[in-house]
């Protein structure tokens, strides 16, 4: 990233940090002041779908032709938005703007999909009670596992890592243990 596209944050941070330490490779998980992350917002409107775990995962083995698998829900309406330029709280005030737009009068269930960064849940829980809305967060689990996996792996080598649990859950391959 250019030095003049970085926050005013960022850019203090980094000229903290030692000049001499630029590197081209990041070590595993490192995001050193040199990224910026978009932040993304979307609302649509979807009318509720009832499925089964099998509707939505494929059970061991194979789907079975006994039940035909039911359909998901089909998005409507969509409004969706993303900004490198104005800071996280805009986005999710733009897109509590577009959903109060909808629904007014709070009437319908709020479901915020989150990939389980603090910030972002901070964000939305001062929003919806700025709003006196009530709103359901569903938490990405691949983003959690990532999250999870990472701070598994700090301060133990790559090599070492303990986070077998996680991977026979990610990998379909869990068991009580």
């Amino acid at each position: 990233m250019r030095p003049e596209g970085l926050r005013p944050a960022t850019l203090r941070a980094q000229l903290a940090s030692d000049p001499g330490a630029h590197r081209s490779r990041l070590a595993p998980g490192e995001k050193p002041n040199r990224k910026r992350m978009a932040t993304a917002a979307c609302v649509f409107d979807a009318v509720p779908a009832p499925r089964r775990p099998h509707d939505v995962i494929h059970p061991p083995g194979g789907r079975s032709t006994a039940r035909a698998p039911r359909p998901g829900q089909k998005a409507q309406r969509k409004w969706c938005t993303a900004s490198l330029i104005h800071p996280p709280e805009q986005v999710v005030a733009d897109a509590f703007d577009q959903a109060e737009a909808r629904d007014p009068h709070h009437r319908r269930t709020w479901i915020v999909l989150v990939d389980g960064a603090r910030h972002q849940l901070d964000l939305i829980h001062a929003e919806a009670v700025r709003r006196g809305v009530t709103v359901y967060v569903l938490l990405d689990f691949v983003h959690v596992s990532e999250y999870v996996w990472t701070r598994e792996l700090s301060g133990i080598a790559p090599d070492r890592a303990v986070a077998g649990p996680l991977i026979s859950v990610s990998d379909g391959t869990s068991r009580a243990r």
